[in-house]
């Protein structure tokens, strides 16, 4: 009887197996809204925060960016899934930018 390969031997290691698997198709994709927030800006003296609340999570919602908000989206490692993870962080800022630049600021004396 001849002796039985080492299936772990000839297979690629679970860590290679997922580096090429990010290069190909990485599990978090960059996310590219192709359209701008219309509503208005979040703006205290106007008292808007229903409004905003509803049109921004709509508006991350359909660019698929509510998760981040959320918590529910989680980041990949950067030595496992380094172009996963790099989508990860551009898309988190990307969300933070779209909420943070439709928020009226006011100047304080």
């Amino acid at each position: 009887m001849a002796p039985k390969e080492s299936v772990t031997a000839t297979s690629p290691s679970l860590k290679e197996a997922l580096l090429k698997a990010d290069v190909l198709r990485p599990s978090i994709s960059l996310t590219c809204p192709n359209n701008v927030f219309a509503g208005e800006k979040l703006d205290k003296l106007k008292s808007n925060y229903k409004k905003w609340n509803k049109d921004m999570t709509h508006y991350l919602a359909i660019n698929g960016l509510l998760s981040y908000v959320l918590g529910e989206k989680s980041k990949p490692s950067p030595s496992s899934e380094p172009h996963a993870h790099e989508n990860w962080v551009e898309n988190d800022h990307f969300t933070y930018m779209a909420i943070a630049m439709n928020v009226m600021t006011t100047k304080q004396n």
